[in-house]
């Protein structure tokens, strides 16, 4: 069963990385992606939790049992399950992010090797050594412009 991700489950994601991680970098790229969310720029998005988050996710996502909870987000198994990953749809392109330093990756959605939405599981470094176009965070103004040129 597909769900598409709504504003809430958007949110949802963000504020569960903002809480199992601690780095300096997400929040404006939290603020970024819920911008471009809000512009309607993000036509899909799914998510794939690494383990803390997942579990914290668990915990605290209201009035869900855990087999809802199974169907609404993915799993990220790389890294000891420590990255969690938005998979997102923007236009004719298929973006990767990832928490902690995780680069963005972008693929064209009819590139075979880029990852499909929906699925229950992804892993991470098999995305990232697919990936045509990627793009650290060190610096957030000129990751944002090269995030826009791309897709």
């Amino acid at each position: 069963m597909k769900l598409r991700l709504t504003k809430q489950d958007m949110k949802f994601f963000c504020d569960m990385v903002t809480a199992t991680q601690n780095n300096h970098m997400w929040p404006p790229r939290r603020d970024f992606w819920l911008e471009l969310y809000e512009d309607k720029m993000i036509d899909e998005a799914w998510v794939a939790f690494g383990a803390s988050a997942r579990q914290y996710a668990q915990r605290h996502l209201v009035g869900s049992d855990n087999n809802h909870t199974n169907r609404r987000f993915g799993r990220q198994l790389d890294r000891g399950g420590s990255t969690s990953l938005l998979v997102m749809r923007i236009g004719n392109k298929i973006v990767v992010d990832g928490c902690h330093s995780y680069k963005t990756h972008i693929f064209r959605q009819n590139d075979p090797k880029a990852p499909k939405l929906y699925q229950r599981t992804y892993y991470c470094d098999d995305i990232m050594r697919s990936s045509w176009s990627s793009k650290s965070h060190s610096s957030i103004p000129s990751w944002k412009i090269w995030v826009m040129q791309n897709v």
